[in-house]
């Protein structure tokens, strides 16, 4: 007896990625200069767990980091249209008291479009002469009733259960930090915001290379915004050629279609 396979019902197509959604540019250079392993990250729906925060350099193969942010759902297209810069990286997660004595918490910011961002997550380097240490708003840990755990935080369920909710891994050189996306959804889906992460990758080779013209490309969804582009580098550097991909997405709230 055959039964036959019908994607979306008996067999899952699997996440929607940016990694599936992209198509590899066109052009003659190094293939492993395209980050494909990095956008198959990108999922606007992510189950399991969740990098927020990340921070990282390879010498010869790759550099680069995640952060993100808190905004309406309302000002979404007017985030992501903005560019694919950071937002918020120089008003959110810092106290800063302007000329005229006005004071700014860092907790939160107004867009000139009317929309709010708001801080979520950071790790601050206390200008590396100690750990680094990582902060999260305590709305998140609250909503949950989370408590400190070994590897960052965790809550109990309904059925008195320990369960994870945030795995921490700092050190000087490096960070990478993990929330479980269901807990994270959920509690979006309570205030009713989304999260923006921002992304900033470098991928590097030091192999001998045919000279290749510098590719430039961009992909926008209703819910990401991502410029790559990939060039030669100065031979004197020891690196051939490198490439860049940079820019944001929102990771959709519970029942966002």
């Amino acid at each position: 007896m055959h039964i036959p396979s019908i994607p979306g019902y008996e067999v899952h197509d699997g996440p929607t990625t940016l990694g599936r959604l992209w198509p590899t540019p066109g052009g003659d250079y190094p293939p492993e200069l395209w980050p494909e392993a990095e956008l198959l990250r990108i999922c606007p729906e992510p189950t399991g767990w969740l990098t927020i925060e990340e921070h990282f350099h390879r010498a010869n193969d790759m550099y680069g980091g995640t952060h993100c942010i808190i905004i309406d759902a309302e000002s979404r297209d007017q985030v992501l249209q903005s560019g694919t810069g950071w937002s918020g990286q120089s008003d959110i997660g810092g106290v800063e008291v302007w000329r005229d004595g006005t004071f700014s918490d860092g907790l939160t910011t107004n867009r000139d479009d009317g929309g709010e961002l708001s801080f979520f997550s950071a790790v601050r380097e206390h200008h590396g002469f100690v750990n680094p240490t990582f902060e999260i708003t305590p709305t998140f840990l609250w909503y949950w009733d989370a408590f400190p755990s070994n590897s960052g935080w965790s809550y109990f369920d309904s059925a008195g259960r320990s369960v994870e909710l945030v795995r921490v891994d700092v050190s000087m050189e490096k960070w990478t930090v993990e929330v479980s996306a269901l807990e994270l959804r959920t509690f979006l889906a309570a205030c009713g915001r989304e999260l923006l992460v921002q992304k900033d990758y470098t991928l590097l080779t030091t192999d001998k290379i045919e000279p290749f013209e510098r590719v430039d490309d961009n992909h926008r969804t209703v819910w990401s915004n991502f410029d790559w582009f990939a060039t030669q580098d100065e031979p004197s550097s020891g690196v051939t050629a490198f490439s860049n991909v940079m820019g944001k997405y929102v990771s959709y709230v519970c029942g966002t279609q």
